[in-house]
């Protein structure tokens, strides 16, 4: 996994510096935040399939209309090798009669459960230790199917368990790092994380 961090100005007329920039650093990975559509053209997808066998390419940019790239095109003009997710939804893209499923990065796979981890655990601070247990934890839900689809990351709708499973690993940080507040033993923390997590479940009141 090579990542190459780089600034790329979002005016269109900046894409030859970025088939550059990609040429001279090789990077296996590709992440658009730069607001501005169609930055991740044919050269620049051509460019990162010539130096990586399964490129990571990642228009996060929202909302849909100012994603660098289209999932549709990035497939095609990489041979169906990049591994793509995207900030806004996308439909899913067929590509030589296979159907794969573009995932949304976004951050509510982390959030809510790190969140609800530092609560549960009463953690003094959060660190950069949280943060990649719970990358961690979210990688661990993405199963073969999953990964068969194309999908890089669990369904959007499974989101309350991706959130329990990071809560869990982000509470165990905080008691083995000693950051916690709360006195919990390991063995407790699934259940005190499962304790604090609510449904929001609202009842119909009839009229007296």
């Amino acid at each position: 996994l090579r990542v190459v961090p780089i600034h790329v100005p979002p005016l269109r007329e900046r894409r030859d510096d970025l088939v550059a920039i990609i040429e001279a650093t090789k990077p296996t990975v590709l992440i658009g935040t730069t607001g501005t559509p169609g930055m991740f053209d044919r050269q620049v997808v051509e460019a990162m399939a010539r130096h990586a066998q399964r490129p990571m390419i990642f228009p996060l940019s929202n909302p849909t209309d100012l994603a660098e790239g289209k999932p549709a095109e990035i497939v095609p003009w990489s041979g169906g090798r990049a591994l793509v997710a995207t900030g806004s939804p996308f439909d899913p893209v067929v590509h030589e009669g296979r159907t794969l499923v573009v995932s949304q990065a976004n951050n509510a796979y982390v959030f809510p459960g790190l969140g609800l981890g530092v609560l549960v655990a009463q953690a003094r601070e959060v660190t950069d230790a949280m943060f990649t247990v719970a990358a961690k934890a979210l990688a661990e839900l993405v199963t073969p199917d999953d990964l068969a689809r194309g999908a890089l990351l669990p369904p959007v709708n499974d989101l309350r368990r991706v959130s329990r499973a990071v809560a869990v690993a982000v509470a165990q940080e905080a008691l083995d790092s000693g950051l916690a507040r709360r006195p919990l033993d390991r063995e407790d923390v699934v259940t005190a994380v499962d304790d604090a997590m609510w449904f929001p479940d609202y009842p119909v009141y009839e009229p007296a």
